[in-house]
């Protein structure tokens, strides 16, 4: 029997119940500050790897501190714009991550329709992503940030799994960045003349 079965073994008797309760409860400490740390790590990284984006860690909107992604968004400030993102999702029992791009709040229509949007959309799904109100384009990745294996990799080879992690992000940017950032260009453009029209229609009843 190794050492490690032996371990295990102890904790399985039921006289040691509350010692293995105590263990657990650490362990699922250590899997959130790790969480955490490998978040601000891939932010981190990508932030010397990126210029004309502004990268933000995604918070979890049930637990206050702890971060579940991270995601860009454009240099200049625009009410609705195209960010690519990467985030973590638990699925039956499994915490995976994806990746791929969001909308940064619920598009209408029309302009989902707009040209570069749509043919950003048609590439990216000709790309193998999927797609749905929330995500123009999106897809799972490899990776799981709470399994062993990955929590092992980020304390022994930090570097090697971060470069593994960022690629698919940083491959969507190579590969779509021209045409995302001409469909945000889109988006910014519409929303300006849609404010210039409203100001005009305000003054027009002004007189």
């Amino acid at each position: 029997m190794n050492e490690e079965q032996a371990v295990l073994d102890f904790f399985s008797l039921p006289e040691n119940l509350p010692l293995a309760l105590s263990v657990a409860e650490q362990v699922d400490n250590i899997r959130m500050r790790m969480n955490n740390e490998f978040w601000h790590r891939a932010c981190a990284r990508l932030t010397t790897q990126i210029s004309d984006w502004r990268i933000a860690l995604t918070e979890d909107r049930n637990t206050p501190d702890r971060y579940v992604g991270l995601h860009l968004q454009p240099a200049r400030e625009q009410n609705l714009s195209l960010q690519p993102m990467m985030e973590q999702q638990v699925i039956e029992g499994e915490t995976r991550i994806y990746c791929g791009l969001m909308w940064s709040s619920s598009p209408t229509d029309d302009k989902k329709q707009l040209p570069d949007i749509a043919a950003l959309h048609d590439k990216l799904q000709h790309a193998g992503y999927k797609s749905n109100d929330r995500f123009l384009a999106w897809r799972w990745t490899a990776l799981y940030p709470q399994r062993k294996h990955f929590l092992l990799r980020l304390n022994a080879h930090p570097d090697e799994l971060l470069h593994e992690a960022t690629a698919p992000l940083l491959d969507q940017l190579s590969s779509h960045g021209t045409e995302l950032f001409r469909a945000n260009k889109a988006l910014r453009e519409i929303g300006t003349s849609t404010t210039v029209s409203l100001d005009q229609l305000r003054m027009n009843l002004a007189h």
